[in-house]
């Protein structure tokens, strides 16, 4: 945040990894908040939000692994 704050400020971007980093995060969360509202307008049952919840569960402990298998030793 500090980084997009300084690019509104100066406009100079000293460490653009930094920045991207921060606008992918923003994006995510973003991204995720739109599904939950989508999925609530279909007004599902409890089953349906246990499946909802048990797919992002699993895709987190995917990246997870992912994260501990490919991390450099």
């Amino acid at each position: 945040a500090r980084e997009f704050w300084a690019v509104l400020v100066t406009g100079h971007l000293r460490r653009p990894d930094t920045l991207m980093v921060f606008v992918g995060g923003v994006g995510h969360f973003v991204l995720i908040i739109a599904c939950v509202a989508a999925f609530r307008q279909l007004h599902p049952g409890k089953k349906e939000w246990l499946q909802f919840l048990a797919g992002g569960v699993l895709a987190l402990t995917y990246f997870g692994a992912i994260v501990a298998t490919m991390l450099p030793r």
